[in-house]
């Protein structure tokens, strides 16, 4: 079976549907068409951590443009300057060759 996306209200209707179901995670996952492991991952963590855990958690690193300048040293934020600096010559430079 496919993956499909959902939202968190989705997610946590086919959890709140699985547990008034005796668990019957077979079921759901042909009810809402959403793989069996799927089902099975977020009923345990809707169980362990409430609705919150449904929600989805971006993971990796965040991107420059997130990092907030304030929080940075002085040698941090010249070098997150000199890397924006770069970039926007980065890019003009194919802009002339274009």
């Amino acid at each position: 079976m496919k993956t499909r996306k959902t939202t968190y209200e989705e997610r946590i209707e086919i959890v709140e549907w699985t547990i008034k179901n005796n668990m019957n995670y077979k079921k759901a996952s042909g009810k809402y068409e959403i793989p069996y492991a799927n089902i099975y991952k977020w009923t345990k963590n809707y169980l362990e951590n409430g609705k919150e855990a449904l929600k989805y958690k971006k993971r990796g690193r965040k991107t420059k443009t997130k990092i907030k300048k304030q929080n940075l040293t002085e040698t941090e934020r010249l070098k997150l300057e000199l890397d924006e600096e770069r970039a926007l010559r980065k890019r003009r430079e194919l802009e002339i060759e274009i």
